[in-house]
């Protein structure tokens, strides 16, 4: 952060993007677990048992495919900062 102004402007931009895109990826992937189990315990009483397993089964995907994409955005966030340490002097 000392050396923000010496980030060139297309690299503070990918490293921002890259930032929240995975702050928004990790958040969502905890936000379908917590909706994996708690649809688990409300479809439990239906009589219908494949929409039991099918609505906490959608949301364990949906929780796969943030995760995946959390990974994907941690790479890209890494290569913004190594970017940035290449390009800036940091004293």
């Amino acid at each position: 952060m000392r050396s923000y102004e010496q980030i060139p402007p297309r690299v503070r931009l990918h490293h921002d993007q890259f930032r929240n895109r995975l702050d928004m990826y990790c958040i969502l992937f905890f936000v379908f677990l917590v909706l994996a189990s708690l649809s688990f315990f409300v479809v439990a009483n239906v009589p219908n048992w494949p929409l039991t397993g099918a609505i906490p089964a959608a949301f364990v995907v949906l929780a796969r495919i943030s995760y995946s994409a959390a990974i994907r955005s941690a790479e890209g966030y890494g290569d913004a900062l190594r970017a940035i340490r290449r390009d800036t002097v940091i004293r």
